[in-house]
């Protein structure tokens, strides 16, 4: 009983959100990349051309954002979950506990192949 009221008060408070509401305006996967957006805004981090390595990217809003702001950047994004395509980006499903294995050194190689 008491998991379903705590639900029902999530699904409330995600309703008034502002920055879920503002997600979904613009086509952003999760509220989350208005943080990103401010550490821009504020200290201008993200330049063109860079390699960039997001790394637990689930559901993709920075990795989404990143794609859009930094031009010629090379950009893979690492999570245990897929993640939908997003242009321009190398994602690759993996849990950093298992690195060590040969397969996914392999996997790993490649993808900073890529991005070279």
């Amino acid at each position: 009983m008491k998991k379903n009221k705590i639900s029902k008060s999530w699904v409330i408070r995600q309703r008034r959100d502002k920055y879920v509401r503002q997600s979904k305006l613009e086509g952003y996967r999760s509220r989350a990349v208005y943080k990103l957006k401010e550490l821009d805004e504020k200290f201008k981090i993200i330049k063109n051309n860079l390699n960039i390595l997001d790394i637990g990217s689930a559901p993709g809003s920075w990795t989404q954002y990143l794609s859009e702001k930094s031009k010629g950047s090379k950009i893979m994004s690492i999570d245990l979950k897929e993640v939908e395509k997003i242009k321009d980006v190398y994602h690759v499903v993996l849990s950093l506990i298992h690195i060590s294995e040969p397969t996914r050194q392999a996997e790993i190689s490649y993808a900073v192949f890529c991005l070279k």
